[in-house]
């Protein structure tokens, strides 16, 4: 199907988009990323969207125009959505680049985007029937710098430790930090629950700062549910009563397994019904 997608303002066919092989984002990587899920038609979280997004922008030390905000954001987001006439779930990838040529160091800071939309296979957030199997990926450490936060497009060690994670028949990884503590896994943010206490990798350690972590923070606090943000060691796995792992995408999905260890997802239940409140 030749979707449509919005490119600095333009609607057009995947096909006549024509990005120049110039494209620092495509040469260097040179650019940064946002996914938004769409529910009921609509995109969820933009303002926490958007504010990561203009972080990440200025990290980059990319020129901010005058209409560079929340209401355009949300605008061309709109535009294609509704072009593609997506009406219930679906999700939103909205990409900055690095506008112009040079080479490692570009000639121009100003940005360029483009956004896609496709249609998703739940509108509300469903948690998986079966647990996932977890296991590590150690070959490439993750050091935290102040880029880590953001969703840049160098993904290269999430690409290897997806293709390790397939090969060595596990659902998904999680990677560590320089110091051996989890960072996160391939896509998502990782919350372990023991004793009633939930922990989740701290920012310092190189996670992403997830939108969706971001929510169920909020979500557990507000019932009541402590959440530290800390150091976590794979070998704490080993006294956990549930694991799971979150995305803006997905939401939440539960983990089975972390070698010989068995986990529950009594909480991941419930977590996922006040996330599809907030969402609603």
């Amino acid at each position: 199907m030749d979707r449509f997608l919005n490119l600095n303002g333009d609607l057009l066919k995947e096909s006549q988009c024509g990005l120049s092989i110039q494209n620092r984002g495509f040469k260097f990587g040179d650019s940064l990323f946002e996914s938004i899920r769409i529910y009921n038609g609509k995109s969820l979280f933009l303002e926490d969207h958007f504010s990561r997004l203009s972080r990440g922008m200025k990290e980059l030390k990319f020129e901010m125009p005058t209409y560079w905000n929340q209401a355009y954001f949300k605008k061309e987001i709109v535009k294609v959505t509704e072009k593609n006439d997506i009406k219930r779930g679906g999700r939103v990838r909205f990409t900055v680049f690095r506008k112009g040529e040079g080479f490692y160091t570009p000639k121009s800071n100003e940005f360029a985007f483009t956004i896609e939309s496709y249609d998703g296979e739940n509108n509300e957030f469903k948690l998986n029937e079966k647990g996932l199997k977890l296991g590590i990926y150690n070959e490439i450490p993750i050091y935290p710098t102040k880029l880590t936060p953001f969703k840049t497009s160098n993904c290269l060690p999430f690409i290897l430790a997806g293709l390790w994670a397939n090969k060595s028949d596990y659902d998904d990884v999680l990677l560590l930090n320089d110091k051996g503590n989890i960072v996160e896994a391939t896509s998502s943010n990782v919350f372990v629950l023991i004793d009633g206490m939930l922990y989740t990798p701290a920012l310092k350690d190189g996670p992403t700062a997830g939108i969706m972590r971001k929510k169920i923070i909020q979500i557990l606090k507000k019932g009541g549910i402590a959440v530290i943000e800390t150091s976590i060691s794979p070998s704490v796995l080993e006294n956990a009563d549930e694991v799971f792992l979150t995305n803006a995408i997905t939401g939440l999905q539960w983990v089975a397994s972390f070698k010989k260890n068995r986990y529950f997802h009594k909480k991941a239940e419930k977590f996922i019904t006040a996330l599809n409140q907030i969402a609603s």
